[in-house]
C-alpha cells in the first residue's frame, strides 16, 4: 500500500537538490516529483524502514485498540498490519482484545429465530 506523496516538487528542483531530497525522505512522507504539473515519480524510504516505522506505530496503537478507543480498521489503515500482526503485538504488550456488546438488529434476531425453529423441526 503506497501512501500519497506528502510533498510535490518539480523535477528540475529535485535534480538540483537531489542529496537534500534523499536525506529528507522518511517512511511516512514520500515525495512526488512532477513534470509539467503531473506526478511522474514518487520517492520514498526503503521498504524495511517503512515496515519498521509501521511496527513502531502498531506498538503505539495496540493499547488504544485494546481499550476500544480505535477500531481494527483504523489500525489497518494507519499501519498496513494484518489482524494477526495486531494479535501478536497485543500479546507482546500483555493486552487483551477489546470487549464490546454487539447491538442486535431485528433482521439478525429474526434470522436466528428462524434457524432455531428449522433446527427443531429436523429429526
Amino acid at each position: 500500500m503506497q501512501k500519497a506523496p506528502a510533498q510535490l516538487i518539480p523535477s528540475s528542483e529535485a535534480k538540483a537538490s537531489f542529496g537534500e531530497l534523499l536525506a529528507s525522505l522518511s517512511a511516512d512522507r514520500p515525495v512526488g516529483i512532477t513534470r509539467n504539473g503531473r506526478v511522474v515519480a514518487i520517492l520514498s524510504a526503503p521498504e524495511a524502514e517503512v515496515k519498521q516505522a509501521n511496527q513502531i506505530q502498531l506498538g503505539e496503537l495496540a493499547p488504544l485498540y485494546a481499550k476500544g478507543s480505535i477500531t481494527w480498521r483504523d489500525v489497518e489503515e494507519q499501519t498496513g498490519a494484518s489482524f494477526g500482526e495486531l494479535l501478536v503485538e497485543l500479546a507482546k504488550q500483555h493486552l487483551q482484545l477489546p470487549r464490546f456488546t454487539a447491538e442486535k438488529r431485528p433482521a439478525q434476531i429474526a434470522a436466528f429465530e428462524r434457524a432455531l425453529r428449522n433446527a427443531k423441526r429436523r429429526p
